[in-house]
């Protein structure tokens, strides 16, 4: 007979609720200082908008910011439902594209893209800050279409860790 040890699997259960705790905080950590960095750097270019589809444009990625900092504090307190708010929030962050069509950047905190140029030719761009970038219609000097990696390294860790709640 193969006895079990019951205090082997409690030490286990607690090293998986430690790496989850930690995981926890340091998201929420993130998501508040990104979401807070993002909401200064917004309230710079406040004054002078030429149009009304600018200032709501403008209004949509502060309000952005301002969910990074609601979901940063909910993580942090632990609130049940805030991972899938938590991951909805770094799938805006995924896509980096410039075009003559359109031109998409959201990052919080952090970002280093890898971006496809065209021809073959791939660039990096690293911003220690948060910011974002819209435009429609608009002639840009280069094509690119890319990803935002530090969100995606951050999904991954959420998948790793399988933090559904």
């Amino acid at each position: 007979m193969i006895s079990r040890d019951p205090t082997s699997d409690l030490s286990v259960g607690r090293v998986e609720l430690a790496s989850k705790r930690w995981a926890r905080r340091a998201c929420g950590a993130l998501a508040v200082g990104g979401g807070a960095s993002g909401l200064v750097s917004s309230l710079a270019e406040a004054a002078g908008f030429s149009s009304l589809l600018t200032f709501a444009i403008w209004l949509l990625f502060t309000l952005a910011y301002i969910a990074g900092i609601w979901i940063g504090v909910r993580l942090i307190e632990n609130e049940p439902g805030t991972w899938k708010l938590l991951k909805a929030y770094m799938w805006l962050q995924v896509p980096a594209v410039q075009s003559d069509t359109v031109t998409y950047f959201f990052g919080s905190l952090m970002s280093y893209s890898c971006v496809y140029a065209g021809g073959g030719s791939f660039r990096s761009v690293f911003a220690p800050a948060s910011g974002w970038m819209f435009a429609l219609f608009t002639a840009q000097p280069a094509f690119g279409v890319g990803i935002n990696a530090v969100p995606v390294c951050i999904l991954v860790v959420l998948a790793v860790l399988k933090l559904r709640r």
